[in-house]
């Protein structure tokens, strides 16, 4: 397979948020783009749903997930919130 390089353009706190993500899940920010365009080919679709409401990108499960490793981040501060 044939290599070719894409150049992207992308706010530089948007990708050094998605770095710090990708990490934490093993691949490299190169590594998930390719997954993306992979997934995307492999169901001809985009492999998310895109809506308007920016409120509806997490389901439940996802949603408790990040409030529990925010709650986990944030525990000292909630602590000393509470006294």
């Amino acid at each position: 397979m044939e290599a070719v390089n894409v150049t992207i353009r992308i706010d530089k706190k948007d990708r050094d948020m998605a770095n710090e993500l990708f990490k934490e899940l093993g691949m490299t920010f190169n590594s998930a783009i390719n997954t993306f365009v992979k997934q995307s080919l492999r169901e001809q679709a985009i492999p998310f749903k895109v809506t308007k409401n920016n409120l509806s990108f997490l389901d439940d499960a996802e949603s408790d997930k990040l409030t529990n490793n925010l709650i986990k981040k944030n525990l000292k501060a909630f602590k000393e919130l509470a006294k």
